[in-house]
């Protein structure tokens, strides 16, 4: 026969349960948006190179961006700005360490 729930054991292992489901979120969060910041940087870089070495101008910026959120629609973070601004004007660690918000 199982033993009669107390209601204070029970209030206690339910907020014990929400903690951790915060906890996950609050890490899986940060994950994600470590991830995001290296890509956004990758895409900086990468076009950054492309104008070093094929002579891309400014414009391929703006045009990179539509391109991507046309084929990601339900992305965000391609906007012109997100993806010039890893020029090396902002180094990574600045990024990092202050949570820049791309």
């Amino acid at each position: 026969m199982p033993t009669p729930l107390s209601h204070s054991d029970y209030l206690a292992f339910l907020a014990s349960l929400k903690e951790r489901v915060l906890r996950a979120r609050i890490l899986a969060g940060r994950a994600v948006n470590n991830e995001l910041i290296h890509l956004y940087w990758d895409i900086g870089q990468g076009i950054v190179e492309k104008q070093q070495t094929a002579g891309w101008g400014d414009s391929v910026v703006d045009q990179i961006s539509q391109d991507l959120q046309k084929a990601f629609p339900r992305a965000s973070g391609f906007s012109p700005r997100t993806c010039a601004v890893s020029d090396n004007s902002i180094p990574l660690i600045q990024i990092h360490h202050f949570g820049y918000n791309l």
